[in-house]
């Protein structure tokens, strides 16, 4: 009888004691879902031995700035070009996108970073649009029917960020004050520099004096696979 006693106690214990660290968890996940200035929750991909292409979609901020201070969003959607051709400098790069039924075209803006071609079409796509992105540049011109990566993710977005509000969940108590998140958030996509299928959540808190907590996560099995603070 002192037996059972005893194991009935220690699971009230266990409950007890997980339905605390859900709390505090919940706590901060929705402070944080609050406080999210950039979420890019979709992306296509196409690559072939000429051009690789990325498309992500979602919502950042309006007054695009890391400060640690959120303001209203927007929604958005990038395309970005990697281009093995050499591009005569006189002439500007085109686009076109076809998202379902629609059409966007436009010019594209090359990248100081890593001469990549950009455009921002400044509209949300969801899964399942299908996308053909064409590249356009003199002679050049390629069309590449994108393929979606982000529905076969296992973890969205969402799921990271909570991953992530318990990974810090002693750091981000200081950023609660009289019930106010004094910070914001940063949720994308990223992969490596070979740009492979191969993605992982990054989610990272910022406060108001810009000290940031960052987070990477699998999109297969919401491990934290690693963590900074700077």
């Amino acid at each position: 009888m002192r037996v059972a006693k005893n194991i009935f106690l220690f699971f009230i214990g266990i409950l007890f004691c997980t339905s605390i660290l859900s709390g505090c968890t919940s706590k901060y996940f929705t402070y944080a879902k609050d406080n999210i200035s950039e979420i890019r929750t979709i992306l296509y991909y196409y690559q072939d031995e000429n051009i690789t292409v990325k498309f992500d979609s979602g919502y950042r901020e309006e007054n695009y700035k890391i400060d640690g201070i959120h303001t209203s969003n927007i929604p958005f959607g990038v395309v970005t070009f990697f281009v093995k051709d050499s591009i005569d400098k006189s002439i500007t790069p085109q686009f076109v996108l076809l998202l379902g039924t629609s059409r966007l075209d436009g010019k594209l803006v090359q990248s100081p970073f890593d001469n990549s071609y950009v455009a921002d079409i400044g509209k949300l796509v969801s899964n399942g649009t299908k996308i053909v992105a064409k590249f356009m540049a003199g002679d050049i011109v390629y069309e590449c029917p994108m393929r979606c990566l982000s529905d076969g993710w296992t973890i969205d977005a969402y799921e990271a960020l909570k991953v992530a509000c318990n990974t810090f969940s002693k750091d981000l108590k200081h950023f609660v004050v009289n019930n106010m998140f004094c910070g914001e958030v940063y949720i994308r996509c990223v992969t490596d520099t070979n740009m492979s299928d191969e993605y992982f959540w990054y989610v990272n808190f910022v406060d108001n004096d810009k000290n940031q907590y960052t987070c990477i996560i699998s999109n297969t099995t919401g491990k934290v696979l690693a963590t900074t603070k700077m």
